[in-house]
């Protein structure tokens, strides 16, 4: 489990939420220089950190985690092997789809969680993802903080458990 503080929370996208919001305090957005790696414990392989810039490939990641490199099937070399902006990731991949909405956040200047399913043969992939702004001075968003997990599934085990599931909440009904 995770050394957040949100004890007990099952979903990584709130736990981070959670943790984002302590962070500000009352402050509109709090500091890149503020997230702490150990603070967040072992939800912190799930997480990436960027600093925005002007467009994709002017905003550089700073940090991808080892959970977020191993489901987007990026070697754990891709981060160190050069500078790496928003745009080289792959398209199609976990990690372009969860920081896809790095302009809403900027934009918008609020959180953004997301989630989805895609498929990535043979499997179908759902994931959940947040995107948090940071800003040095208060005012300008200068990072993203995020975080994305998934779960690949055979299609048909996939399948069958939305059957279920969708059963059960007809059943309850």
């Amino acid at each position: 489990m995770s050394s957040l503080s949100t004890v007990g929370e099952r979903r990584l996208v709130l736990r981070m939420l959670d943790h984002w919001d302590n962070l500000r305090g009352d402050r509109r957005f709090p500091k890149m220089s503020e997230i702490d790696p150990e603070t967040i414990g072992t939800d912190w392989p799930y997480c990436f950190l960027f600093r925005v810039g002007e467009h994709r490939s002017a905003s550089l990641f700073q940090y991808v985690g080892e959970r977020v490199l191993h489901d987007s099937e990026l070697p754990l070399s891709w981060l160190a092997a050069e500078e790496r902006s928003l745009a080289h990731c792959p398209d199609g991949s976990l990690l372009s789809r969860a920081i896809g909405h790095w302009t809403q956040v900027s934009q918008r200047r609020v959180p953004i969680s997301m989630g989805d399913v895609y498929a990535d043969q043979p499997y179908t992939v759902k994931y959940r993802s947040i995107l948090l702004p940071m800003s040095s001075d208060g005012e300008q968003i200068d990072a993203i903080v995020g975080a994305v997990n998934s779960r690949r599934a055979k299609e048909d085990t996939l399948a069958l458990t939305a059957q279920a599931a969708a059963a059960r909440s007809a059943a309850a009904a």
